[in-house]
């Protein structure tokens, strides 16, 4: 069994955010994404910034799905993962069998439902939204005993997890010094993130060649 959902999260709300108990009262994960990535003796938690937004589940339950609150395989971002992990030796198909023998976690920074039905861009009522979910963040960092790396995949990632702990980076800055942040026995590593804009923006100006490799290059460093 993946990490369980602690009674106080329904309780957790942001103005133009949905957090999933109002569609699902009792959801079966603390994330959808656990049904991808979710062992709860990961020794890796990979972060991204945030969900699929509220309106996909509730599309989803509309339709009768009897699970509806676990990743979308079809995502780009879900692929890359895939696809990268298996670089540095992590078996993670897709459909999720492996998800509680992986040794990873996946989770996002904003664990609140974006409710502007976009699945980018900024974000509004940030600094709300952050402070109802980094409490998820403490609880799943104090729940994963294990763990010995963070993969922040972005920007808003990278930024939120430095803000929990009280650190100083730069996402941009460490990521192309290939800086590691070191912090309550945890190596954090900046990573671009693995949707599509965000492998672009792993090396500007460079070739979608170019970035895919950079980002291969860093996620082994992270696991030497």
């Amino acid at each position: 069994m993946t990490l369980p959902v602690p009674h106080w999260a329904a309780g957790l709300r942001a103005e133009g955010w949905v957090n999933i108990h109002e569609l699902i009262p009792e959801p079966p994960r603390l994330s959808a994404v656990d049904a991808f990535l979710g062992d709860p003796n990961a020794t890796t938690l990979v972060l991204g910034k945030d969900s699929a937004p509220a309106s996909a589940f509730e599309k989803l339950i509309a339709r009768g799905v009897a699970d509806p609150y676990r990743h979308d395989e079809r995502l780009a971002t879900n692929r890359n993962l895939s696809r990268m992990l298996a670089t540095v030796g992590v078996d993670a198909p897709l459909d999720g069998s492996k998800a509680l023998t992986c040794g990873v976690y996946y989770a996002n920074a904003y664990w609140l439902l974006r409710g502007d039905g976009k699945y980018s861009g900024s974000l509004k009522n940030r600094e709300q939204a952050w402070r109802e979910s980094a409490r998820v963040v403490e609880y799943m960092l104090n729940s994963l005993t294990h763990l010995q790396r963070i993969v922040a995949m972005g920007a808003d990632a990278y930024d939120a997890i430095v803000r929990l702990f009280g650190a100083k980076g730069d996402w941009r800055e460490d990521l192309v010094r290939q800086r590691t942040l070191r912090v309550d026995g945890l190596k954090v590593f900046p990573m671009a993130h693995l949707g599509f804009f965000g492998v672009g923006n792993r090396a500007p100006g460079a070739t979608r060649v170019e970035c895919w490799r950079a980002i291969e290059e860093d996620w082994r460093r992270a696991f030497l």
